[in-house]
């Protein structure tokens, strides 16, 4: 099992109640800390957790994918199932992680109106603007009982 730095453990400390930005150079942790957050969201929340991860590289999207993925199966098991196609990664509790490139308005349409449960923008300061980013941030709809991040 993978145990977090001490920056990424400080990360995981933050009250889902706050936004939360994991900055700072390469090499950090930050992309591995945004998946333990998703790991822990998923496990908390369960069919009640819809995550939309977004990236402007298609290439690191890739990367996150696959991290991803190996976290969820070792904490979940051959239950997990990852439609790359669709980049949609289905957990046996019900949650789902969604992942998707946006670098531009046409990129961004594909979100528009889904329902998540968190946002997590990985490589923010890669985007040249915040507006998609902040567009997104009205796709944050939940059930009762599952915090909005």
């Amino acid at each position: 099992m993978l145990e977090p730095t001490p920056f990424q453990t400080q990360a995981l400390a933050v009250p889902e109640a706050f936004n939360l930005a994991l900055l700072g150079g390469r090499g950090g942790g930050k992309t591995t800390g945004l998946s333990l957050l998703i790991l822990r969201h998923v496990a908390q929340y369960g069919p009640g957790a819809r995550v939309l991860v977004v990236r402007q590289t298609y290439q690191g999207l890739l990367r996150i994918a696959d991290e991803l993925e190996q976290m969820l199966l070792s904490a979940f098991g051959a239950g997990v199932s990852h439609n790359r196609a669709e980049h949609l990664i289905r957990v046996p509790n019900g949650a789902t992680v969604e992942l998707g490139q946006i670098v531009d308005l046409r990129s961004y349409v594909k979100f528009q109106g889904r329902e998540c449960t968190l946002l997590v923008v990985d490589e923010i300061t890669n985007f040249t603007t915040a507006r998609f980013i902040d567009l997104l941030r009205s796709n944050l709809r939940s059930a009762r009982g599952v915090p909005l991040r």
